[in-house]
């Protein structure tokens, strides 16, 4: 879980695949309903927030690195996602038998 959008927003990810933006301090009640940002194939394990240009990362189980614009514009589909489970096309990351999930990223601002 992390907060963003100057403390507007909470963005979730869980073992349901989905990533998911709360509004929790909407002046409507139907805006409290979470909103699906998108989803992985396997479980969602970390996110970052890059507040300039406002993009969200993911990263999961199922080996990819994903981009999103939580603006409501992607439709549930990445900008960008790089599937880490190419080991040839990025120069060895990994290795025959790893899994190489992604547990943790970060953002430099």
């Amino acid at each position: 879980m992390i907060l963003c959008n100057l403390n507007q927003t909470v963005i979730t990810a869980s073992s349901d695949r989905t990533i998911r933006a709360w509004n929790p301090h909407a002046s409507d009640e139907s805006a409290f309903a979470p909103t699906m940002v998108g989803r992985h194939r396997d479980y969602v394990k970390a996110l970052t927030w890059a507040r300039h240009p406002s993009l969200l990362f993911s990263g999961a189980l199922d080996r990819m690195l994903s981009v999103w614009d939580v603006s409501g514009q992607s439709n549930g589909t990445p900008i960008f996602s790089i599937d880490l489970g190419k080991i040839a096309d990025y120069d060895g990351v990994g290795s025959d038998g790893e899994r190489g999930s992604v547990y943790a990223l970060g953002v430099g601002e």
